[in-house]
């Protein structure tokens, strides 16, 4: 059976100056924990923007549902 004519979105490389996203998506994580990669990766000329589920924690998640769907789906709608 020949595969399906499936397209693939392929972003352009990271260049300095563009901004990474960071989002906790699943397990609650202290912005203390990721400090040395921020700094890292600002380092090399990247802006990083840090989502707002960093730091919180309900139970061992990073907030709700609720809020890291609506966390992580708020950088993924942003335009390239």
């Amino acid at each position: 059976m020949p595969a399906p004519n499936v397209s693939f979105l392929v972003p352009p490389f990271l260049r300095k100056g563009d901004t990474v996203g960071l989002v906790a998506p699943s397990r609650g994580v202290e912005y203390d924990q990721i400090r040395a990669w921020v700094e890292w990766m600002e380092g090399r000329g990247f802006e990083v923007e840090v989502g707002l589920s960093i730091g919180q924690f309900k139970h061992q998640l990073a907030g709700t549902d609720e809020e890291r769907a609506a966390d992580l789906q708020g950088f993924l709608n942003r335009t390239i």
